[in-house]
């Protein structure tokens, strides 16, 4: 093996590790998980920023939008209990909802006691 093979190995394998560099580099930046890293420090960034009040379809109440001061470590503190705010008839479509699934229940098992009745001829 003379020096100009050695150079030559030396130059493809330089060369090979090259690309197997911007490869590992051009699947780093069109990774998922590096694109659900950068969605996920942007939410965070815009939940910590102070918000409006928001309400569900429903009503119920999501978040005061209050900022806290931050801590010297820059932990922001938040109180674990919030208020709820509910719709005017968030109690009547709950019963309604209820008594639909205790009737829907009741259905169900008056239709297989009549199975069962007609099985049995």
């Amino acid at each position: 093996m003379s020096q100009l093979d050695l150079i030559g190995r030396q130059i493809a394998g330089a060369a090979k590790n090259a690309v197997n560099r911007e490869a590992a580099q051009a699947k780093r930046e069109t990774s998922v998980v590096s694109r659900a890293n950068r969605l996920f420090a942007s939410a965070l960034r815009d939940f910590e920023q102070p918000q409006k009040v928001k309400t569900a379809k429903n009503g119920v109440y999501m978040g005061t939008g209050e900022s806290a001061e931050p801590a010297p470590d820059g932990y922001i503190r938040r109180s674990p209990i919030q208020p709820m705010a509910f719709a005017k008839d968030y109690k009547a479509r709950i019963v309604k909802r209820i008594i639909a699934l205790v009737i829907g229940v009741l259905a169900v098992a008056l239709a297989l006691y009549a199975l069962r009745d007609l099985l049995k001829l």
